[in-house]
């Protein structure tokens, strides 16, 4: 299992139907589409994680990923 300071990779996936818009001025991942950001696990909140994400997604670059998700 992954732990802080490890490298990781995310991946982001687009809500079905309707897509997931990642901001103004930035892009919108389409219905079924995803992208993977690399990033940087920074603490770990017991069933989380916060990564630091190499973009920004909504001006911010911390997100939390559940541990449960990790494939």
């Amino acid at each position: 299992m992954p732990s802080v300071g490890d490298h990781v990779t995310v991946r982001i996936r687009g809500a079905l139907g309707t897509g997931t818009s990642l901001g103004p001025g930035s892009v919108t991942i389409g219905p079924g589409a995803s992208m993977t950001v690399p990033g940087t696990i920074v603490e770990d909140r017991g069933d989380h994680w916060v990564v630091e994400l190499s973009i920004s997604l909504r001006g911010r670059n911390r997100i939390l990923v559940s541990k449960s998700a990790v494939e």
